[in-house]
C-alpha cells in the first residue's frame, strides 16, 4: 500500500491517567455546563457538545442547499480542513477562552504549566525513545494535544469567539423562511474542526460575482481568525463550488465552471496564499462521512451506500457465524452505516427497495431464515412474530420526521 510519511500521521498525546481524568473533570464536564447556559452558545458548532450528534451538520446543510435550489439564489460551499487543531491551539488563547466560561485560573495554570514543562518521548513498538524534547523560552510548545480531556472544550470555547467573530462581519447564511418569512441567519456549520461555508447573498439583488467577492472575503477572514488562535488551513484540501443558474428553454441549468468562471484562494500555514480547488456543482464532496453534491442528488451516495453493503455481505459469505451471531452482525454493524446517512439523504423508493434486498439477500440463509420470507414477517417487529429487520424506506423516512420534531 502507499507509505505514509511522518508529517501524514496523527501526533497522539499519552497523559497520566489522573492527571487527564482531572482535565476532563474541569474542562470537559463542568466547563461545557457553564457554556451551555451562556447566550452565545453557538448553535452551528455540533462538535464537543452534550446530545449532538456530526449528522446534524449534515442536514442542516442539506436542507440550506434544498432553500437555495428552491428560490434559485446564488450561493457558494466552501469546504474547509484545518491541520491539527488542537495541537496549534496557542495556550494564552485557550487560557482566555475557558476563563471566558468560568474555569478559574488555578485549574489553567496547573494544565499550562504542565504542558510547558513536560518532557516528551516517542511511544514505539520498540518502547519509548531514549532521548526527549522540552519546550523552552525561546521557542515555546503550544497545543492542549490530541487525547488531552481538555482539548475538545478548550476548542470549542475558542470556536464560540470565532462564530461571534463572523457574525458580527454579517458572514455565512441569509435565508428566509417562505411560510414565516422569518430570517435565518448562521456563520457556519461546524463540527469540530470541519467548517462548512454556504455563503449567499444578504439581499435578493446580488448576483453570483458578488456572492463569490463575498466568499473570498469569507475565507480570508477565517484564515486570520484561525492564525490568531495558532490554527492554519490546509488549501490543498479545501473545496469550493459555485452555485448559479441561467434560464435554457424556460427551465434553470446550473451554470459550469467555463459558464462562470472565478477563484478563491487561502492564507497555508506559511501565511502564503494559495488557490483552492474549484468542483463543479454536480461533483460529490465527502462531508462527515455523507457524499453530497450542490444539485441535491443522491447517485453518489446511493453507489458508495451499495457497495458498502455489498462488500459486507462478501465477508459475511466467507466465513461461519452462530444463527445468533448473524442477528447481533447485521444490527450492530451494517445497519449502523446505513442509518447514519438516512436523515441526510433522499433515496428513491427503488433506490431503497434496492439497498434493502441487498442488506438481506445472504444474511437470512446464515440465520437460518428462509429467503423467501414475505416481507411483513421480515420487518413486524418481534412483539408482533416478526424479525424486526430494517426497511430502508421507512427508516429514511422516520429519520426524516423524527429530525423535525426533535
Amino acid at each position: 500500500g502507499k507509505r505514509l510519511r511522518p508529517d501524514e500521521l496523527r501526533t497522539i498525546v499519552l497523559l497520566e491517567g489522573d492527571y487527564n481524568q482531572c482535565l476532563k473533570l474541569i474542562f470537559g464536564k463542568r466547563m461545557m455546563r457553564n457554556s451551555e447556559f451562556a447566550p452565545d452558545y453557538p448553535a452551528s458548532q455540533f462538535g464537543s457538545k452534550r446530545g449532538s450528534r456530526s449528522i446534524e451538520a449534515v442536514r442542516l446543510k442539506r436542507m440550506s442547499l434544498d432553500m437555495i435550489r428552491l428560490y434559485r439564489k446564488p450561493a457558494t460551499i466552501i469546504t474547509t480542513d484545518l491541520h491539527s487543531c488542537y495541537d496549534r491551539i496557542v495556550h494564552s488563547v485557550g487560557a482566555l477562552s475557558a476563563r471566558r466560561n468560568g474555569v478559574q485560573p488555578e485549574p489553567i495554570r496547573m494544565m499550562v504549566d504542565t504542558l510547558q514543562h513536560s518532557e516528551n518521548t516517542i511511544r514505539t513498538g520498540f518502547g519509548d525513545s531514549d532521548r526527549a524534547h522540552y519546550s523552552t523560552p525561546e521557542r515555546p510548545y503550544h497545543g492542549t494535544g490530541q487525547g488531552s480531556g481538555a482539548s475538545p472544550a478548550i476548542w470549542f470555547a475558542i470556536t464560540i469567539v470565532l462564530i461571534e467573530a463572523l457574525m458580527q462581519e454579517q458572514i455565512g447564511t441569509f435565508l428566509t423562511l417562505a411560510m414565516s418569512l422569518q430570517l435565518i441567519r448562521f456563520p457556519a456549520i461546524l463540527f469540530v474542526d470541519d467548517t462548512d461555508f454556504v455563503v449567499t447573498g444578504q439581499s435578493e439583488n446580488e448576483d453570483a460575482v458578488s456572492v463569490r467577492l463575498q466568499s473570498q472575503r469569507t475565507l480570508l477572514l477565517w484564515s486570520a481568525l484561525l492564525h490568531a488562535t495558532g490554527g492554519s488551513l490546509r488549501p490543498e484540501k479545501c473545496r469550493w463550488s459555485l452555485i448559479d443558474f441561467r434560464w435554457k428553454a424556460g427551465k434553470p441549468v446550473y451554470q459550469s465552471t467555463q459558464d462562470a468562471p472565478g477563484s478563491l484562494m487561502a492564507y497555508n500555514s506559511d501565511r502564503r496564499m494559495e488557490i483552492v480547488r474549484r468542483i463543479e456543482p454536480h461533483q460529490d464532496v465527502e462531508i462527515l462521512g455523507v457524499l453530497m453534491n450542490a444539485i441535491g442528488t443522491d447517485k453518489g451516495e446511493f453507489e458508495r451506500t451499495t457497495k458498502d453493503v455489498e462488500s459486507w455481505n462478501e465477508r459475511i459469505m466467507q466465513g461461519s457465524m452462530y444463527k445468533q451471531a448473524a442477528t447481533t452482525a447485521l444490527k450492530s454493524t451494517i445497519y449502523r452505516t446505513v442509518c447514519y446517512r438516512l436523515p441526510a439523504t433522499q433515496f428513491s423508493k427503488p433506490q431503497c427497495d434496492h439497498i434493502t434486498f441487498k442488506l438481506h439477500c445472504n444474511i437470512l440463509s446464515k440465520m437460518g431464515i428462509n429467503r423467501r420470507l414475505p416481507n411483513p414477517y421480515r420487518y413486524a417487529p418481534p412483539s408482533h412474530n416478526g424479525l424486526g429487520l430494517m426497511d430502508v424506506r421507512l427508516e429514511q423516512f422516520i429519520s426524516h420526521a423524527m429530525e423535525l420534531v426533535l
